[in-house]
């Protein structure tokens, strides 16, 4: 037998092209459009017992009220859009209290905005900014987008304030709590600035300050919302909603008023009753009145303002970030090969000054600044073989982000082009357009990755290694990488590359000594990898407690990559990092320890009766036998006119260079803890007598032999030249090298190799004996 049961027959015919349009049509049209929109309920069961639903009070008022297609659209909800019965069933919530009065808003306005504050906005504007998308379920238009604009306006003139003006808080600071076991960062370096502060643009800007000025307006008696819990505010997010309140009206004036007033608005209202003292409010650029919309024509509403020449002076007195209005790269003469002007507020003319002014610092001294001023224009300057890259700017820019900038160009244009000189410059001028113009937008420094770069800006050699991807964003958190990389084999080369400087006097004692060391990276991962770098750093076991397993090492000045994150660098000391594709480097560091020379050079001078000399070389290895140095040059000065040279030695080949005035002994390979000597004998011009080149020896040797390989400058020294693989003179250590994708998790293959290289090493000569 079958059973028939029957359901609930629910017939809706909602047209909702009517709803969208509603708000753009008359409202009489509205109730003949919405007449239909009106769903048609009909429940037939035998079984289910019926329900009434009835229709609101508050609905049913408005349905029988004849006149409300005379409101405004944003006054009122049309009965069309609402629901014939209510979804809460005997529902005991009280009803909030919601403000429907005029006058008590227009008073809120002149509280908030002072005499004919209520004039400032449109009647529109003044329910739109204090209405909540909670109220009325969002039907009549809420403040989502002017709380957007207005959050984006008090943001900027907070971070403004608390750049550009020194000193400008005055709540103290409010002491620690005892369970906070952190130590306050000191230095004496820092004590006399006083612009510090423990407040930031986030604290300025929190719900909780913007809450105590909605409560001295009195902005809860006009706000439009609708709470979860009417008896129980707080939990239903009315810090929240008020914060947001206060942001929509300010980009509510903004909307209606312009940037200007907005910007006042904020500062006077928003920002000093927090301590922070206003800022003259800046004239934004042409293309944010696009979005702050068109200024009002009412004089009453405008503020008095600088004239143009003095508004320029001022900017110029102010502290602003790394800006450039134009760069030039000039010739060795001071002629101009390329120029991008990026502001245009500087004349092409004053690039023509360049040169003169650098001659007339020149002739006043030795050193010249790489910065100087000349009528309100600064110029910034590097040299690079035979050219100058230049900059200007009116502003009183950082001039260290600059200067910083410039050498990144020379970087970028030299992985470009090999050689970055006057005809490289001629013969890829287009290129170097499109870099300029990737490199720098409106004078503010953007990518500077050559990796990146190459992504958008290819050679004819480059397009054919390229291959084709989806373009990616220069401006995200990780500019330096982009996405989609991908490789069959993933790898890391890790090189650990210390550079040895040394200042060894005659008799043996090491005058002065130091470590340069790098650590570079060639990347071939795919995906968005992230890498964490362990090393035997004294600090991080200091930090972290741990105990130490052989030699720690205390690094100075360390100079990180941009990938590196340093705030977990200063928590931990754990290098951890997103690296860049390819070759790069990762960090830089120095280390002032007394270190021995790896290759002990003696030398022994003798003079035989002035027409010749012999020079009697050893070289000793200081290191362990298991290592071995590789390509070592020896390099020992002579007289200038020296000639007819006759070498002997066990090992290696010796020459001499005229061009240098030295011998040079090359060793291809010098093993550890081994000892070599070599022997050399020159002959000289027979001339005696007087000592106008510096002589004066006492087997009255003429001429330039005053000494060993000495010179107008002074006695030079012995140079010395080697490499030494799987070798580090301070003993710094890769503890781990983890590498984690947590998309792809493929397996990887880290190495880690070990080189140390002489920098400067010199040997002082002894005396002729």
């Amino acid at each position: 037998m079958n059973r028939r049961r029957s359901f609930p027959q629910i017939t809706h015919t909602i047209h909702l092209d009517h709803c969208t349009m509603a708000s753009q049509m008359p409202c009489r049209s509205l109730r003949v459009l919405a007449q239909p929109a009106r769903p048609s309920l009909r429940i037939s069961s035998m079984s289910t017992p019926r329900r009434a639903l009835s229709c609101t009070p508050c609905y049913a008022e408005e349905a029988r009220d004849g006149q409300t297609e005379e409101k405004p659209r944003w006054l009122y909800t049309p009965p069309g859009t609402k629901a014939p019965f209510s979804l809460h069933f005997d529902s005991k919530r009280p009803n909030y209290p919601i403000n429907e009065s005029q006058e008590v808003l227009d008073n809120f306005y002149i509280g908030l905005l002072g005499p004919g504050g209520d004039k400032v906005l449109s009647e529109k504007l003044k329910w739109l900014a204090v209405t909540h998308k909670s109220f009325d379920q969002g039907r009549r238009g809420f403040n989502d987008r002017l709380g957007f604009l207005g959050k984006s306006i008090v943001s900027l003139q907070a971070s403004l304030s608390l750049v550009q003006n020194p000193g400008i808080f005055k709540h103290p600071v409010p002491p620690r709590d005892p369970s906070d076991k952190r130590v306050p960062f000191e230095h004496p370096a820092l004590e006399g600035l006083d612009n510090l502060s423990y407040n930031s643009r986030g604290w300025i800007t929190h719900k909780y300050n913007l809450v105590r000025l909605a409560e001295k307006y009195d902005l809860i008696k006009v706000l439009r919302w609708h709470p979860m819990n009417p008896n129980d505010l707080l939990s239903s997010g009315v810090d929240v909603v008020l914060a947001h309140t206060m942001f929509a009206i300010v980009g509510a004036i903004s909307l209606e008023r312009g940037g200007r007033e907005a910007n006042k608005f904020a500062q006077e209202k928003i920002l000093a009753p927090q301590g922070l003292s206003a800022t003259r409010p800046i004239d934004p650029p042409r293309y944010a009145l696009l979005i702050s919309g068109p200024r009002s024509s009412s004089k009453t509403s405008r503020t008095d303002f600088p004239r143009a020449d003095k508004e320029s002076q001022q900017l110029r007195q102010q502290p602003f970030a790394a800006m450039a209005s134009a760069v030039f790269f000039l010739d060795l003469k001071g002629k101009t090969l390329l120029a991008r002007n990026y502001r245009g507020d500087i004349p092409m003319s004053a690039v023509e000054k360049f040169p003169v002014l650098l001659s007339e610092a020149e002739e006043e001294s030795s050193a010249v600044p790489p910065c100087f001023s000349h009528e309100g224009i600064n110029y910034l300057y590097i040299r690079h073989s035979n050219l100058y890259v230049l900059a200007l700017t009116k502003r009183n820019t950082n001039a260290t982000e600059i200067l910083l900038f410039l050498h990144k160009i020379v970087e970028v244009f030299t992985e470009y082009f090999k050689e970055l000189e006057e005809e490289s410059i001629r013969d890829n001028f287009v290129v170097i357009y499109e870099l300029l113009d990737e490199m720098m937008d409106f004078g503010y420094p953007q990518t500077t990755e050559s990796k990146i770069l190459q992504e958008y800006i290819t050679q004819e050699s480059h397009k054919l290694e390229v291959q084709a991807r989806p373009p990616i964003a220069v401006t995200n958190a990780v500019s330096w990488r982009s996405e989609g990389i991908r490789y069959r084999k993933n790898e890391v080369f890790l090189d650990v590359v210390e550079s040895l400087n040394l200042l060894v006097s005659a008799n043996g004692n090491v005058l002065r000594s130091e470590i340069l060391g790098a650590i570079k990276m060639k990347c071939y991962l795919s995906g968005m990898p992230e890498l964490r770098l362990g090393l035997n750093d004294k600090a991080m076991f200091e930090t972290t407690g741990r105990a130490t397993r052989g030699k720690a090492v205390e690094m100075e000045d360390v100079k990180f990559h941009q990938c590196v994150r340093l705030s977990r660098f200063e928590n931990d000391r754990t290098i951890s990092f997103i690296p860049p594709d390819g070759e790069f480097e990762l960090m830089s560091y120095r280390l002032n320890t007394q270190v021995k020379p790896l290759i002990w050079v003696e030398c022994l001078v003798e003079s035989h009766s002035g027409s010749r000399m012999e020079y009697m070389l050893k070289a000793k290895a200081q290191f362990k036998r298991r290592s071995t140095a590789n390509n070592v040059e020896i390099l020992v000065p002579v007289p200038e006119d020296a000639d007819s040279p006759r070498f002997r030695t066990n090992i290696g080949s010796v020459h001499y260079a005229p061009e240098k005035s030295a011998i040079i002994w090359k060793i291809k390979q010098f093993g550890g803890g081994k000892e070599f000597l070599m022997r050399a004998e020159l002959g000289l011009p027979s001339v005696k007598g007087d000592d106008e080149h510096g002589g004066g020896m006492t087997g009255g040797f003429g001429g330039s032999m005053g000494g060993a390989g000495q010179t107008g400058k002074g006695k030079r020294p012995i140079n010395v030249k080697f490499e030494i693989p799987y070798f580090t003179t301070s003993g710094i250590q890769v503890r781990y090298l983890k590498i984690i994708e947590p998309k792809l998790q493929y397996p990887s293959l880290p190495w880690v190799r070990y080189i140390t290289q002489s920098g400067d090493i010199a040997v002082r000569l002894p005396d002729v004996q």
